[in-house]
């Protein structure tokens, strides 16, 4: 009977124009069938849906050791390169400044999104930390993932501009630079990253098929339907711009700086050689006057 039930909740589940998925009870469904269906557990409604709530006990524990391994290493790591960044002032380089720009990153991450990302494998639903953290962890998970690529590619260029053009990096402060590039990266980040907390909503994805109520244990934190072709959108174009963009872009410069690396390597040997050259030259013109005033000071003699 189970699996009668089942393939008749998999034709008649949809997703409805709310962005819950509602039974499509029509006329097609005899009351014999729709008798069966209000028999269905909950739970098993919730799990034809939604999926397990948890996977098996092997991947979560791999995946919890895993993950409490990545949080610890990463904090420690990341906060202990903030603080020696900052109290050595011998250590305030361009260089140094992006990388503390990209270890705030880190650390925000591991703290405000690693810790629910580990309770869903152990609880995939329902959503327990309520409407403001969810619109903040994913504006949060935007804003880092936007600004880790984009410094990168600030310090990418930068590295461009000292090697292949290093007039003109002499020619303003590097580090004043460096902050506004990294200050101007954060601010960009967290403007492109707003759509997806806008769109970002609690919401019950299954309704009780027994008196068409949401289910709570359905509650969810994500884009509901009637905002997801909207944001297919604006997700690709996000993709675009903020990762094969940079990606493309670091290539160029990263070939661009091998190119003039490898010229001056030539240059150098060029030069090498021709100074060997010219030593050379200079220590048979010292042996030929030696041996002139040689023969001179025999025939002297």
């Amino acid at each position: 009977m189970e699996d009668s039930v089942s393939a008749v909740l998999r034709m008649a589940i949809n997703i409805s124009s709310h962005g819950e998925l509602g039974l499509d009870l029509n006329a097609s469904i005899d009351a014999n069938t729709l008798e069966n269906i209000t028999t269905v557990d909950v739970e098993q409604l919730l799990t034809l849906i939604l999926g397990a709530r948890r996977k098996d006990l092997y991947s979560v524990g791999a995946l919890t050791f895993t993950y409490c391994l990545l949080f610890l290493t990463g904090v420690t790591g990341n906060i202990s390169t903030c603080i020696v960044i900052a109290r050595n002032s011998y250590m305030h380089t361009v260089t140094n400044y992006y990388l503390f720009s990209l270890a705030v990153s880190d650390v925000l991450t591991l703290i405000f999104a690693l810790p629910p990302e580990l309770f869903s494998i152990w609880e995939a639903y329902p959503w327990h930390f309520g409407e403001l953290f969810c619109i903040f962890k994913i504006f949060l998970m935007e804003v880092t993932s936007y600004a880790t690529v984009l410094t990168i590619t600030g310090f990418t260029i930068e590295r461009y501009i000292a090697i292949c053009h290093p007039i003109r990096s002499q020619r303003s402060s590097s580090q004043s630079r460096a902050v506004k590039c990294i200050v101007s990266i954060w601010l960009v980040a967290c403007a492109c990253a707003l759509p997806y907390p806008i769109h970002t909503r609690l919401f019950y994805f299954v309704t009780d098929p027994r008196d068409g109520k949401p289910v709570p244990d359905s509650l969810l934190c994500n884009i509901p339907s009637q905002w997801q072709q909207r944001m297919a959108y604006v997700f690709q174009v996000s993709t675009f711009v903020f990762f094969v963009l940079p990606m493309c872009i670091i290539t160029v410069i990263y070939i661009l700086i091998g190119l003039k690396l490898r010229r001056k390597e030539i240059a150098s040997s060029v030069g090498a050689a021709q100074s060997q050259t010219a030593k050379t030259a200079a220590a048979r013109a010292r042996r030929a006057v030696l041996r002139m005033l040689g023969e001179r000071s025999q025939l002297l003699g």
